[in-house]
């Protein structure tokens, strides 16, 4: 279904969107690539595989002209035809997207920028909780793909906060509408976060 309007921030003078914390419990994407059919101006290229997609903004696609950004640390790697952007969407507190060169954006983003903030334990924890865990497991029927998510969360004190998570997906060659398989479409990922905060006051 679609999303409400409210949902979705949109500020039409700097031609950005925003996808906040509701966006991401009403759909539910399995990557941040499911995100990006609701925001105009941005498409998704590659293969069916995450690893093998990246981000079109305004026609732009190369990685020195789309900036991808986790915390505010800018994605600098890549193998050739590689995409390779591992962001697990369970982590994921907003995306933004900045559409076109923008005041705060660096080089690399002379098409856009896509920035994601990952979650802090703050975020997760329920009132009065110190300590929590979540776990997610998941399975695509097509290519018999297990998904798995973990992660371990807390507020040892009121100055500090830290997340340990770790997510593994493991499947076949991708079935094709005819019943055939598709060749080097197996997907064999993990990706782990390891984020720490510590305040003075």
């Amino acid at each position: 279904r679609r999303l409400n309007a409210s949902a979705i921030e949109v500020d039409a003078l700097r031609s950005t969107t925003t996808l906040g914390a509701a966006v991401l419990q009403q759909r539910q994407p399995d990557s941040v690539f499911q995100l990006m059919d609701e925001v105009a101006g941005v498409a998704v290229l590659g293969g069916p595989r995450n690893s093998g997609m990246s981000f079109n903004i305004r026609g732009y696609t190369d990685t020195e002209d789309v900036r991808v950004e986790l915390d505010g640390v800018a994605k600098g790697f890549e193998k050739y035809r590689f995409g390779g952007t591992f962001i697990e969407p369970e982590l994921l507190k907003s995306i933004e997207v900045r559409r076109g060169v923008q005041v705060e954006s660096p080089a690399g983003a002379l098409g856009g920028t896509v920035s994601a903030q990952t979650r802090d334990a703050a975020d997760m924890l329920r009132p009065g909780q110190r300590w929590g865990a979540r776990t997610r497991i998941g399975h695509a029927s097509n290519n018999d793909e297990t998904q798995a998510f973990v992660a371990a969360y807390g507020r040892p004190s009121d100055q500090s906060d830290l997340v340990v998570a770790r997510s593994r997906r493991l499947g076949n060659d991708i079935r094709r509408a005819d019943g055939e398989r598709l060749s080097l479409s197996d997907t064999d990922a993990g990706s782990s976060l390891l984020k720490g905060s510590w305040w003075l006051t």
